[in-house]
């Protein structure tokens, strides 16, 4: 079967509240030293300045924008790219391209791209005013709204959480037993068991809808693609697997304002609608949080 397709873009259901663009946000919680995602936006040609490391964030140029207009049936919903002089305190500028896909203005969610790159991660989260048929639109008017925060990737791990809209039975390819899972920091630590031995076995981690369930404490559905490239061995192999849980906490970061719990459902595998799963505690931000004895 065809491997689902894998993109490092998450889907944010969420309505942003925006304010100003002509002073640098404040992008960081100096009240209790904890970092927090503020979308911010810039006009064409706009310069920025980001606390607190003074990083300079230029809109520079519209690359492309083939997202489908408003008016018009597409086979696709397009894309648009824009490009990004980012000037850290310490370097030269560099170019940064970010990206969103179409889809229409007025649809509940924007399948986002993220960068990672001169260790920080860039999102463009919104992309106006957006194209309808037959309007071309004045260079003047255009705005990008915008999240750039620190990042860096962890070493040795197997990938990042890939937040998504799509259906839970899309993402089931081939069988796995869950035998454990634990988070340690922003890790996801996860015992597996599959058959094979003859061919390299692929696993990412989705999680989907790209909603958090509103109980006490917020809840999120994790499913495991598996994908074993047609390894017709039987043997029966054990993997310990690791994933970046902190997309999950970025996307929270843009829907909520507060720090929070987050209960995390792993799903075993399943052949029709989603059964059995494990449940473990994601606590976000992790600066935030003390042991018991502490407090």
């Amino acid at each position: 079967m065809k491997k689902l397709a894998s993109y490092a873009g998450v889907i944010i259901l969420a309505i942003f509240a925006l304010g100003g663009c002509s002073s640098g946000p404040d992008i960081w919680d100096s009240t209790d030293d904890l970092f927090k995602i503020n979308p911010f936006q810039l006009r064409l040609g706009q310069t920025i300045v980001l606390p607190p490391d003074d990083v300079q964030v230029t809109f520079a140029e519209v690359l492309n924008d083939s997202r489908c207009p408003v008016g018009v049936q597409c086979f696709w919903e397009g894309m648009a790219e824009i490009a990004l002089l980012v000037r850290p305190p310490s370097g030269e500028t560099q170019q940064v391209t970010v990206a969103i896909y179409g889809g229409g203005p007025s649809v509940a969610y924007q399948r986002l791209i993220s960068v990672d790159t001169l260790g920080y991660r860039f999102m463009l989260l919104k992309f106006e005013p957006y194209p309808v048929y037959e309007q071309p639109i004045p260079d003047s008017l255009r705005v990008a709204t915008l999240a750039v925060f620190p990042f860096e990737p962890f070493d040795s791990i197997d990938g990042e959480v890939m937040v998504t809209d799509a259906s839970p039975r899309s993402l089931q390819e081939d069988w796995f037993g869950l035998d454990s899972a634990v988070v340690r920091g922003d890790v996801l630590h996860l015992a597996l068991q599959y058959s094979g031995g003859c061919e390299a076995h692929d696993f990412e981690l989705y999680m989907a809808p790209a909603a958090f369930a509103e109980s006490l404490p917020v809840q999120a559905d994790l499913y495991v693609y598996h994908e074993d490239n047609g390894d017709a061995c039987e043997a029966l192999i054990r993997r310990n697997l690791q994933f970046d849980l902190r997309p999950i906490g970025h996307v929270y970061d843009l829907m909520y304002d507060e720090p929070a719990a987050i209960r995390l459902n792993i799903y075993h595998y399943f052949a029709d609608t989603p059964g059995e799963k494990i449940s473990v505690m994601y606590n976000y931000p992790q600066e935030y949080w003390v042991p018991e004895e502490h407090h």
